[in-house]
């Protein structure tokens, strides 16, 4: 082969390896990049859910009564740690000792080698702050979570009820507003790890995540701890097992305030016979129809049959002689009531009265918005003994709730009409049970009472009270009367001319040598009505002064007030920090404070009276 032919095969030899090696060097990698970018989304997509908030409590003040912290649940990996350990980027042994002086757990070597069936261990659930960084522990997992927190404790939780660990509701308004305040869906952030994305991420799909809506109670947190403290100082004074009270706003039928000394909400959950407090009903339902008249007559000698061939007599604390009817109700003589039944009962049958107890709201759940609510025991017509009518009249055979009793009460005092007591919001429940001119009769009625009757302890130089008193023995269904036990009651409104708020007050089982409702329950409600009027009155002498150029006094406002003034002055809400609850009893800056020198301003809340504050 001549020299030419050489080069000429020689050049196809080099061609050829020429072109194997732009084979293998370009197109095998293509392929191979190829498939990567097929495969890689699944594997190196990066995911962070964000976990969604339940909402806020307030209450009428803007003050937060139930709200969520962040908090952090831990998790061992068990897989990824082995397989740390067995390549030898770590120590397992070491390991192990830094997670157990960490998290104070059994952290045997051979337990997490063989433990075949947990490769996930429940380190730490809930801790509110984090002391490591992932950096250094890899092989853990965290999960952030919003906790449930209820900075005022016992003060309300009858009401706000709670939820479990992880955020279910349980009882009270967290449950009753749970499709309100629940979290809704979690956020997501996806985001692509590939090439420089492995370290700054480029995202690829982000969603919002849903909060829970905030709720603003009726109840005044306020009213609410003024309730308690009486309430408890009651309870102690007079030897009591226990009491109860709530506030319902007369024209509305909002709940101001309502607190139990027992553990749960006996207010909406449990009933008593209500005694001589059932009289303002027995009254108006004898006024609608007719049936009685200011200048009727009565006398009392201390008993009375109510059907004369029944062998049983209703007895009085006393025997009153002869006295007229106003006077009859204010010293809640039982043997006028009586006779007032008789003629009920001879008119309008037990059917009649059986449907005037209905239109009070007797027997039926008041639709309050609160779980658990009960509806009280009230006996069929066709169940009623020969005497059911009397004993009915006065308060006795017959079941209430304290939060029906106060709301058929209230339709008295809100000029005959009934509303339907709720704790957010406005009532949506108003029927007309009376007229207007027979809830004035008997609103009268009730303020002798307070002046002249058994309800004088009740009386306050301050403002007008009108109410009536309660004393009922106590009793045990299917066995009688129990000796010595009673309720002592008292309910009422003020101010007399123009009422405004409606309240029960209820002690059970005294046992300090008085039990009447005047002796017990009257003083206590005219303690806690002195103390919200002088309240009232210390709040709208407060006049604030604002000034463009300097900080204003906010000491004795509520965090709302204050925030609306200091937002009109220009101040952002990252720029106000509140420190406790209650009222402004402390701010910095100090007032008088040149503006254009605050960058920043710290208000200190309590409950305590702010003047004796320095």
């Amino acid at each position: 082969m001549d020299k030419k032919g050489n080069d000429l095969g020689l050049k196809r030899r080099v061609y050829f390896i020429f072109l194997i090696f732009l084979f293998f060097f370009f197109l095998v990698p293509f392929r191979a990049k190829m498939t990567n970018l097929n495969r890689e989304p699944a594997i190196l997509k990066g995911r962070f859910i964000v976990e969604p908030r339940r909402g806020n409590i307030y209450d009428s003040n803007g003050i937060l009564i139930a709200g969520t912290e962040p908090v952090y649940d831990v998790y061992l990996d068990v897989d990824y740690l082995l397989k740390l350990t067995s390549n030898g980027e770590l120590n397992l042994k070491v390991e192990l000792e830094k997670l157990r002086e960490m998290f104070k757990v059994d952290m045997e070597e051979e337990r997490i080698i063989k433990n075949g069936h947990r490769r996930i261990i429940t380190l730490r659930r809930g801790i509110t702050q984090l002391n490591f960084s992932p950096e250094e522990f890899p092989y853990l997992s965290v999960r952030k979570r919003y906790r449930r927190v209820y900075p005022f404790g016992d003060l309300v939780k009858q009401i706000v009820g709670k939820t479990s660990w992880d955020g279910a509701p349980l009882s009270g308004i967290e449950k009753s507003y749970d499709d309100l305040l629940s979290a809704g869906s979690e956020g997501v952030i996806e985001y692509d790890r590939r090439g420089i994305y492995r370290i700054l991420g480029g995202i690829l799909r982000f969603k919002h995540k849903s909060d829970g809506k905030d709720l603003k109670l009726n109840l005044d947190l306020k009213l609410q701890r003024i309730v308690k403290e009486e309430l408890e100082r009651t309870v102690k004074e007079e030897k009591a097992k226990g009491g109860m009270v709530v506030i319902m706003e007369s024209k509305t039928g909002r709940i101001r305030a309502m607190y139990s000394t027992y553990g749960w909400n006996t207010v909406v959950m449990s009933y008593f016979e209500p005694g001589s407090m059932m009289k303002p009903i027995t009254y108006s339902i004898a006024k609608q129809n007719n049936l009685i008249f200011e200048d009727d007559e009565f006398h009392c000698d201390g008993r009375i049959k109510p059907v004369e061939d029944v062998n049983v007599v209703i007895r009085d604390t006393q025997s009153h002689g002869d006295l007229k009817l106003p006077d009859a109700f204010a010293h809640s003589c039982n043997v006028a009531t009586v006779i007032i039944a008789r003629r009920m009962n001879e008119i309008l049958g037990r059917y009649g009265i059986y449907k005037f107890l209905r239109r009070f709201g007797f027997g039926s759940k008041t639709g309050i918005d609160l779980p658990g609510e009960i509806s009280g025991v009230l006996k069929k017509p066709n169940e009623w003994s020969r005497i059911d009518f009397a004993e009915i009249a006065i308060g006795q055979g017959i079941g209430t709730t304290p939060i029906q009793l106060i709301t058929a009460v209230n339709a008295i005092v809100n000029d005959g009409i009934l509303v339907a007591p709720r704790l957010v919001g406005k009532a949506e429940v108003e029927r007309r049970v009376i007229s207007v001119e027979t809830a004035r009769f008997v609103k009268k009625l009730m303020r002798k009472v307070v002046t002249d009757g058994t309800g004088k302890k009740a009386n306050s130089n301050l403002v007008e009270i009108a109410g009536k008193t309660g004393t009922a023995q106590k009793a045990i269904p299917g066995e009688g009367y129990i000796e010595g036990k009673f309720y002592s009651s008292f309910i009422g409104f003020f101010p007399y001319d123009d009422p405004k708020y409606t309240m029960l007050v209820i002690i059970d089982e005294p046992s300090n040598g008085k039990y009447y409702g005047g002796d017990v329950a009257a003083p206590l409600f005219r303690r806690i009505v002195e103390r919200m009027v002088k309240d009232e009155k210390s709040s709208s002498n407060h006049v604030i002064r604002v000034y463009p150029w300097k900080m204003p006094d906010l000491s004795g406002l509520s965090v709302k007030d204050a925030l609306e003034i200091l937002q009109h002055l220009g101040f952002r809400r990252d720029e106000i920090e509140i420190e406790g609850e209650g009222l402004i009893v402390k701010q910095i800056p100090p007032p008088n404070t040149c503006l254009k020198d605050v960058k920043k301003v710290i208000l200190f809340l309590s409950f305590e009276d702010f003047s004796s504050v320095e």
